[in-house]
């Protein structure tokens, strides 16, 4: 992707808050809807539990609201596992939505779900440096490339203090971590946490 284009590439892992060694921590979860996609570095949330109970202890999972009205996000979609309709195991980094799988069975995804994590995210446009501390959106989720890859971006336009809004942005890559990543990009590389997270606090922008 690149700086000067709109080519998002969803959420990708930066490194922890606990410290720069930490490695990233990803936990197995159910992806409840079968008739909807999911990509490697979607936001996920969990699906509410009055209505879908958990399976085999694993809780099931949805796309997250782009708003963070609803539910707090629970992280970033990593893997998926699941048996095809022919009973062959397939390991893959996204579900394309409608893939008929074998009766009985369900598809599993590894979930980044560390409250500390800081990820990568392109913006859907340039981010003024005097919004380094605020929270925005996020556009285009469930949607993936040919790869795999989710499109997921944040968005510019709506940033704002709000505590509940889902996304709260760090700073800039800094252009040794993502060669050409300047402030003054049309479509810069940001660093951002998961700010209304579900096993965290929603904060708000300063």
């Amino acid at each position: 992707m690149s700086v000067t284009t709109n080519t998002p590439f969803g959420f990708r892992y930066y490194k922890s808050l606990l410290g720069a060694d930490t490695q990233e921590v990803l936990n197995t979860y159910i992806w409840n809807d079968t008739t909807a996609g999911i990509y490697e570095g979607d936001p996920v949330a969990l699906a509410a539990a009055t209505v879908n109970a958990p399976v085999n202890g694993y809780k099931r999972i949805t796309i997250a609201p782009a708003d963070g009205s609803t539910v707090g996000i629970l992280g970033i979609a990593k893997s998926v596992k699941y048996i095809d309709a022919q009973g062959n195991p397939r390991f893959t980094n996204f579900f394309a939505a409608n893939t008929p799988i074998k009766a009985g069975t369900v598809v599993e995804v590894l979930v980044s779900d560390d409250p500390n994590t800081i990820y990568m995210v392109q913006a859907a446009a340039a981010i003024p440096n005097n919004r380094m501390s605020y929270n925005t959106t996020i556009v285009n989720m469930g949607t993936g490339d040919a790869s795999g890859q989710s499109q997921a971006a944040i968005t510019a336009g709506g940033l704002a203090t709000t505590a509940t809004l889902p996304i709260k942005i760090v700073g800039y890559v800094a252009p040794e971590k993502f060669p050409g990543n300047v402030n003054t990009a049309a479509f810069p590389v940001m660093l951002v946490k998961l700010n209304n997270h579900v096993y965290g606090s929603a904060v708000a922008g300063f």
